[in-house]
């Protein structure tokens, strides 16, 4: 037989088993309607999200820009420039190349003489180059490379290159040479000649005209005599005191004004020992004598 305490025992142990499970079992059907309710309200969350729009959130590292990605392949290959994989050579710094300008041209001419008058002024200028020399007036091209623009009593003025030059006529220019033959006086209005240099000049009287160039000159249209101009350095002209722009007016009282008996004149001096040469100079009147011994 089981004792009266024992089945007392049991009996109240049984009774809080039972009520334990009792518990257990109650507690577990809430947890079981705690569950459903959460899974209906999480299902009806569900439910209306998928009508709802949202932003896509991408994970993804974004895609780079085209001026990313040509840096990036120049930074790659950049490498293979440093490390000279082809092994070639460095190109040496490049030197410019200096300019060089042309030489400003020069102009080629000399004055030797001038002659200033209301009537007609000229200049007598002299290519350095060939020895030609010439007389030109004001708008006359220079031998070519100038224009002469204005004329004074002792320089001209040029245009040149664009610009204007001044020509200044040579001190002692145009005055009579000494020579051993010719012998002048202080004033250089007389001269005594030695015959041999006549004879000498006269031999050759192609070069002898060569040596200067004379035309008519003409005042109010009426013939006046032989202008002088273009003379030679060392010619008999210059010797005998001459000098460019000289207006020859008589010979020994022959007049020059006119041109057909300026050869029959000049013939006639072959036998003279002494000439007299009336001119004007600079507008001024002058005479020049020469005796021949």
């Amino acid at each position: 037989m089981i004792p009266a305490g024992l089945t007392d025992r049991g009996g109240q142990l049984a009774a809080e088993v039972f009520s334990l499970r009792g518990a257990v079992f109650v507690f577990g059907k809430l947890c079981l309607v705690a569950a459903v309710g959460f899974a209906y309200e999480t299902g009806l969350a569900l439910h209306d999200a998928q009508d709802q729009e949202f932003p896509l959130i991408s994970l993804a590292s974004p895609a780079p820009s085209p001026e990313q990605d040509q840096q990036t392949a120049l930074s790659q290959y950049a490498v293979i420039g440093q490390r000279n994989i082809f092994g070639a050579e460095e190109a040496a710094p490049t030197t410019p190349t200096a300019t060089i300008s042309a030489p400003s041209p020069e102009l080629k001419v000399r004055l030797v003489g001038t002659n200033i008058s209301p009537e007609n002024s000229f200049a007598i200028i002299e290519d350095t180059k060939t020895k030609d020399q010439d007389l030109f007036e004001v708008n006359d091209q220079v031998f070519g490379q100038a224009t002469l623009v204005r004329i004074d009593p002792v320089s001209v003025s040029v245009r040149f290159n664009g610009q204007i030059q001044r020509l200044i006529l040579e001190e002692g220019t145009g005055s009579a040479a000494p020579a051993s033959g010719i012998e002048p006086n202080a004033e250089g209005t007389e001269f005594v000649v030695a015959e041999n240099e006549v004879e000498e000049a006269l031999a050759n009287l192609p070069r002898l005209l060569s040596q200067a160039r004379a035309v008519p000159y003409f005042r109010n249209g009426e013939a006046v005599g032989m202008r002088l101009f273009a003379i030679r350095r060392g010619s008999l002209y210059e010797k005998l005191g001459l000098k460019n722009g000289d207006i020859l007016t008589e010979i020994n009282s022959n007049s020059l004004s006119d041109p057909t008996q300026a050869l029959r004149i000049f013939e006639k001096l072959k036998t003279e020992r002494s000439i007299q040469v009336a001119l004007e100079r600079r507008g001024q009147p002058m005479t020049l004598r020469y005796e021949i011994r």
